[in-house]
């Protein structure tokens, strides 16, 4: 099999009209989105593997977690926080699998009884969209988090008691915090990207220096210089905490970039007519998967230097390595499957491991009158197919029968507004939750214009 890209070597066919067909794939899925939770078409959007959970998974999607047991997924809605905010991620902080925390558009929230009753974390976060959760893997209590509020300085945040406080590691980007990626070899070491450049940390998210914002000017065949609007970061390499992978993200050309000495410089690996989702190592580094909105799966078999596609379904998304060393991915924009894992060929053979809603095996269980069992009992249970039927197929409200009246909460467990999302330094101030492929296309127009919009050196060209 030919490689996808090597120096020199553009895909062939014209990067404008591919570029237009996936803007107009996009749109369509915009414009035809059926269900939706808080705003956004239900779909997992994390998995992650608890400390507590011997190898048992986690889902978070747009109507709540979904917890792997032994009779299968059980439900845990996500209004038992709050009908407003919603679970952007899930972290759970010790072993006996007590105590969690929660990432919302409103702040951390916090349990300490295994999802039956949560508080807000009182503090500055309160005042935040709280995007992310990054654990320490040998200290449970240290988490990392970061913000995306608009018109508050953001940064990156980190705990080191479980959740209870938080604090800022100084960055104070003058707009969102775009990407963090916490190096496998070190975990101690951590990369950002944020609204005023990119920064790295080696003392565990406790303060960052500046580093190298992209390739230079002059390694573009267009000339232009990296906007911190257009660096995303996708992973670290597993066995080398200086070496990470990035994304240049243009219209209608994105380049895959990767630096070998902890972000001091950055080389160009490929231009993709694509914006790459995530991208996942194998344990030892020599083979990575890179999965592709459009393009589909690419994988590596030299450690990220040369890709190939791979057949497989598409609109796979947010490549996790579980701890056994397999590849899980989650569904973007297909009705299913919602979640799969491919086990033993790196992306080859994909097996489903949740499709849609069908085979949860129960609802979360919590003592009579706990704020989660309140919660949760006026939703319609997504495992009932007569709510499935609704919320799929007709375009069913999935928060159907929601309301606080039955909650019993104190002043302290009612949110305040959430903030408003996004950051005033690009086009990421949407109202709600919209779908990946929606979010895909209103940034591919924002890339466009922010292009254009962009004032540049004299001796630079549009």
């Amino acid at each position: 099999m030919m490689a996808l890209w090597r120096p020199g070597l553009h895909p062939p066919g014209s990067k404008f009209q591919a570029a237009l067909k996936r803007a107009l794939a996009a749109a369509a899925l915009l414009f035809s989105a059926t269900a939706f939770g808080h705003g956004a078409a239900p779909q997992v959007k994390e998995i992650r593997w608890p400390a507590h959970g011997d190898g048992a998974v986690w889902l978070v999607d747009e109507l709540g977690l979904l917890d792997e047991r032994a009779d299968g997924y059980h439900w845990l809605c996500d209004d038992t926080v709050s009908a407003l905010v919603g679970f952007d991620s899930a972290h759970s902080v010790d072993l006996s699998g007590d105590v969690w925390i929660v990432a919302t558009r409103a702040g951390v929230y916090r349990t300490t009884d295994r999802g039956c009753t949560f508080l807000r974390v009182d503090g500055p976060l309160t005042e935040h969209v709280v995007v992310g959760l990054w654990g320490h893997p040998d200290r449970p209590d240290e988490v990392l988090t970061s913000t995306q509020t608009l018109n508050i300085p953001n940064d990156v945040w980190r705990t080191t008691d479980g959740g209870q406080t938080w604090t800022p590691a100084g960055i104070q980007a003058s707009g969102r915090v775009r990407s963090v990626v916490r190096s496998p070899a070190d975990p101690d070491v951590i990369y950002a990207t944020h609204a005023d450049g990119a920064s790295r940390s080696s003392d565990g998210g406790g303060s960052f220096s500046p580093i190298a914002l992209g390739p230079p000017t002059e390694d573009f065949p267009d000339g232009l210089e990296v906007l911190p609007q257009e660096f995303r970061l996708l992973t670290a390499h597993p066995a080398d905490a200086n070496v990470v992978f990035g994304l240049i993200e243009r219209f209608p050309e994105s380049f895959l970039v990767r630096t070998a000495d902890g972000g001091a410089t950055w080389s160009i690996i490929m231009p993709i007519e694509d914006a790459p989702d995530s991208m996942a190592f194998d344990a030892d580094g020599q083979r990575a998967l890179l999965a592709n909105p459009f393009l589909g799966l690419l994988r590596s078999e030299d450690a990220g230097m040369t890709w190939n596609m791979v057949p497989s379904p598409g609109g796979l998304g947010c490549l996790s390595v579980a701890p056994d060393g397999a590849i899980w991915a989650c569904g973007r924009g297909q009705p299913r499957p919602w979640v799969a894992a491919s086990t033993t060929d790196l992306g080859g053979t994909w097996v489903t491991a949740l499709d849609q809603y069908t085979n949860l095996a129960g609802t979360w269980m919590c003592p009579a009158g706990t704020p989660t069992a309140l919660a949760c009992a006026e939703r319609c249970n997504p495992g009932d197919q007569a709510c499935l039927d609704g919320l799929f197929p007709d375009a069913g409200a999935s928060d159907m029968g929601v309301t606080d009246a039955g909650i019993d909460a104190g002043a302290d467990m009612l949110p305040k507004p959430p903030p408003t999302p996004g950051g005033s330094d690009d086009c990421n101030s949407l109202p709600g939750s919209p779908s990946p492929a929606g979010l895909g296309f209103f940034l591919l127009v924002c890339a466009i214009v922010r292009r254009v919009l962009t004032p540049r050196p004299a001796n630079q060209h549009r």
